[in-house]
């Protein structure tokens, strides 16, 4: 067993992306991002979730549609958001389970042809998640308007996710992305974490791992918040190091002077 899970008792490693929290933890963010994905699953169409870097959005996300019913959705996650439109649909092809077609009008009708067929006749709905959708180009954006556009745009066949960076919502409301703009069905923006819901979130991947105690101190969650801010990622980071620091010490509590400690040696901030 891993030294840490050792010394503390856990289960497994902590603040890892691989530990889903369940009913752990939710956010005011996460609450309203769980509100809008289940109304994009009634609706259909396009939604955007947006954010800073290290907000949570691919996390929470992957934890939603795992949720997901499988005979009733088709999920396909692409994150090579750099894409070209031959590329694009290529990867789009692989992910529903096709040989793709050479030429990029022959694919774009394989990959209608396949949503519509999965959508009518073996009654799932396509998912399909574009993460880092910032770097999607102007003409993968325009693809985008052509794939989910069914018999003269009467129906939705599947949902379309973006995922991004808050710079992507000023990218979709530039005059020639207007068409993509009007089709977005739900909008979200993930915040920062608030420093109840940081202690929280602590609180419940501590509680995940099989341990009950209070490891984290009122001074260390204090110490983490006031130097993250309540970013997700670099709270997981920030609160690792505390607990390298504890181990190091041979400590089961970690205190503030732990987590400010583990910022200076590490050079955080």
């Amino acid at each position: 067993m891993n030294d840490m899970c050792t010394h503390y008792g856990f289960m497994q490693i902590p603040f890892s992306k691989e530990i889903n929290l369940g009913d752990e933890f939710e956010s005011k963010s996460l609450s309203t991002l769980k509100v809008r994905l289940n109304f994009l699953l009634d609706h259909k169409g396009i939604g955007l979730v947006s954010g800073q870097p290290g907000s949570g959005k691919t996390t929470f996300v992957r934890n939603f549609v795992e949720s997901l019913n499988p005979a009733l959705y088709k999920v396909v996650y692409l994150h090579h958001a750099n894409f070209t439109p031959v590329e694009f649909y290529r990867d789009l092809a692989w992910g529903l389970g096709l040989t793709p077609k050479m030429r990029r009008s022959d694919l774009c009708r394989q990959i209608s042809a396949n949503i519509t067929d999965t959508y009518k006749v073996r009654r799932q709905t396509p998912f399909i998640i574009i993460d880092e959708a910032q770097f999607l180009k102007k003409d993968i954006l325009d693809e985008l308007l052509l794939i989910t556009n069914y018999e003269m745009d009467s129906h939705d066949y599947m949902i379309l996710l973006l995922v991004g960076q808050q710079a992507f919502e000023t990218t979709l409301t530039l005059g020639d992305n207007e068409a993509l703009l009007q089709r977005i069905v739900v909008r979200t923006f993930m915040t920062p974490m608030s420093k109840t819901e940081t202690a929280s979130y602590i609180k419940g991947h501590i509680t995940r791992v099989g341990c009950r105690s209070n490891i984290f101190n009122k001074d260390a969650i204090e110490a983490i918040f006031q130097t993250e801010k309540g970013n997700m990622r670099r709270t997981n980071r920030l609160a690792l190091l505390g607990l390298q620091m504890g181990m190091i010490e041979k400590k089961t509590i970690i205190t503030g002077e732990h987590i400010i400690n583990a910022a200076t040696e590490h050079s955080y901030g």
